[in-house]
């Protein structure tokens, strides 16, 4: 799952991805990547970002009275449930 979004990252240029994986410290996740370049834009390196997703929903919508009030689901590109709220 990392080397395709490191691949990606470097061909484009641009922040990547990967999928929703299981993390090891616990829960789901993804990790991201944007490509670093020096002065002569050639390619140093990779700022890599590891996400939580109950992290990223608890931080997004921390207001306990709204969370009460709303269904939500987040769902991978590919269909796959990824986190289900008051569902």
């Amino acid at each position: 799952m990392v080397f395709p979004a490191i691949s990606q990252a470097e061909k484009t240029g641009k922040l990547t991805r990967t999928l929703t994986v299981s993390l090891l410290q616990g829960g789901k996740g993804f990790a991201t990547y944007q490509p670093i370049y020096d002065d002569q834009q050639q390619l140093i390196g990779f700022v890599n970002g590891v996400f939580l997703v109950d992290t990223l929903i608890n931080r997004c919508f921390g207001e306990p009275t709204l969370r009460k009030r709303y269904f939500f689901a987040i769902y991978e590109n590919d269909g796959q449930l990824i986190y289900p709220h008051n569902n």
